[in-house]
């Protein structure tokens, strides 16, 4: 559910080429919102595997979250580069609906 969130958000986003001001607060505020949900979910599901290595476990997540985070904005650098904000949203939504179908496989 969160990660449906996830990628409407960036279909909110591509609204307007990314001119318009009311769907990029709505698509930032969705997607902020979605991606939030599925980090405490995340951390929920892991802190349930060794609750005794918690701070471990918080540590590996979080150098992964942010090596995750680091590749997201390389990728939608490149896609700016090469088409613009609508690449940038294509991207996101690409990557989205990937989370999507590796959570469902589960």
């Amino acid at each position: 559910m969160l990660l449906a969130v996830v990628l409407a958000s960036w279909g909110v986003m591509a609204l307007g080429g990314g001119a318009w001001l009311a769907p990029l607060v709505v698509g930032v505020i969705a997607l902020d919102l979605g991606v939030q949900g599925v980090q405490v979910v995340n951390l929920a599901a892991v802190y349930r595997l060794r609750p005794e290595a918690r701070s471990r476990i918080t540590m590996a997540y979080t150098g992964t979250y942010f090596l995750g985070g680091a590749a997201g904005s390389a990728i939608a650098g490149a896609a700016y580069a090469w088409g613009g904000w609508l690449a940038v949203c294509g991207s996101g939504a690409v990557l989205a609906a990937a989370a999507i179908v590796v959570f469902s496989t589960r």
